[in-house]
């Protein structure tokens, strides 16, 4: 996996502290966790505007 973005490097170290097992970065429930928004490898305002919710 090459890391171009600060993004994906959050995504890489939240599968390196689920043990590689991507489905469970899914079901992290660490939100004490800075990096815990970002962990699907997306920015989450990002997110919101694109599924049309809001906080």
């Amino acid at each position: 996996m090459e890391i171009s973005t600060p993004i994906q490097a959050i995504r890489k170290k939240c599968v390196e502290c689920s043990n590689n097992q991507y489905k469970e970065v899914r079901n992290c429930e660490l939100a004490s966790c800075p990096l815990f928004p970002y962990r699907m490898g997306v920015r989450p305002e990002t997110a919101r505007k694109e599924s049309g919710k809001t906080a």
